[in-house]
């Protein structure tokens, strides 16, 4: 920025591109006592990855800005403004005139750790414990926290593993459900961009092993539209009518793939439950020894009562006969002729 009796006038400089190109999504205010910069949000977030916004320097006072600063006036614009005195501005006599000279700064984060939720659920609840049954259903959503709208998500394999990470039982190949005894199923629909779901019946992966982990690789990739996409940033089942496809350049077909995650989930353990016939026959067992303890106690109660009344019967015996008076001889004289 430069200052003259006239008034301010603002100066772009840059190289490749032209002041022309560079007004179409950066605008530089320059004011009385300081200068304002806007940038396009939507050339901010072309590349899909975190950046900042900032005046080149260490001067602690003037914050970085990233893209939750962006659209505060509802422009579609980032502004970042300061002092002709702050933010490391240079000033300098040039010409018979003032000049005002900084740099602002735009990083991008190549090395962005995009963050994902990884979500359990026994199938039409709320809930989970980590602990599953045998032919229950499970529902699995991952979903991708704190990114622009530019990017989308693409899984393209799940697998389980036991707890130990050895083994492997394929679930999602190539972005689809592979089927068969798990009874995978791909809730969500092709153009979900950020969440990916889907539901599988519980049963022992490995014969030998209670206990399983799930792991998925994900890849991070522009938010183009779809025929415009590489075949691997597409989900399952999105494909383009054959007249709305581009030629693309293989060269150019990675520049579509930002970056590749792999998600673990927590430890899910799988149980069987007893069977009918295993509860009934626990039962019959139960009730036989029930039964059995029952006759028991019946023989020893009347061997019991049979022994206290043989006591009793001797005890009466005993009164009669050694406890009553002298029984006296009564003779019974004939009649007297």
């Amino acid at each position: 920025c430069t200052q003259d009796i006239q008034g301010e006038k603002c100066i772009i400089e840059g190289q490749k591109e032209t002041k022309e190109q560079k007004k179409s999504y950066f605008n530089l205010e320059c004011q009385s006592n300081g200068l304002k910069a806007a940038f396009n949000l939507s050339h901010l977030e072309r590349h899909g990855l975190p950046y900042i916004v900032r005046f080149k320097g260490e001067d602690h006072d003037c914050q970085p800005l990233n893209g939750t600063y962006g659209n505060l006036y509802g422009d579609d614009k980032l502004w970042i403004a300061a002092n002709y005195s702050d933010c490391g501005i240079k000033a300098y006599e040039e010409g018979g005139k003032i000049a005002f000279e900084q740099t602002i700064v735009v990083e991008y984060d190549d090395e962005s750790d995009f963050v994902f939720d990884f979500d359990i659920l026994k199938a039409g609840t709320n809930a989970w414990t980590g602990l599953i049954y045998v032919g229950e259903k499970m529902d699995f959503d991952l979903s991708l926290n704190g990114a622009s709208n530019s990017i989308k998500t693409s899984p393209q394999d799940c697998y389980a593993t036991r707890l130990d990470g050895t083994g492997k039982y394929v679930l999602i190949k190539d972005r689809c459900s592979v089927g068969g005894e798990t009874g995978v199923t791909i809730t969500t629909t092709p153009q979900d961009t950020r969440e990916f779901s889907w539901e599988m019946e519980a049963f022992r992966y490995f014969g030998d092993s209670d206990g399983i982990i799930i792991t998925c690789r994900i890849l991070i990739c522009r938010n183009r539209p779809f025929d415009q996409l590489s075949e691997e940033c597409r989900r399952c089942g999105q494909k383009a009518p054959l007249a709305l496809r581009r030629k693309r350049n293989v060269d150019n077909e990675d520049d579509d793939v930002l970056t590749d995650k792999s998600v673990k989930s927590q430890p899910i353990f799988i149980a069987v439950r007893n069977t009918p016939d295993e509860m009934d026959g626990g039962s019959s067992g139960a009730k036989s020894s029930s039964d059995g303890l029952g006759t028991a106690e019946t023989a020893a109660i009347i061997v019991i009562a049979g022994l206290v009344g043989l006591v009793l019967c001797i005890a009466i015996i005993k009164k009669i006969f050694f406890n009553n008076p002298t029984i006296k001889e009564v003779h019974i004289d004939s009649p007297r002729e």
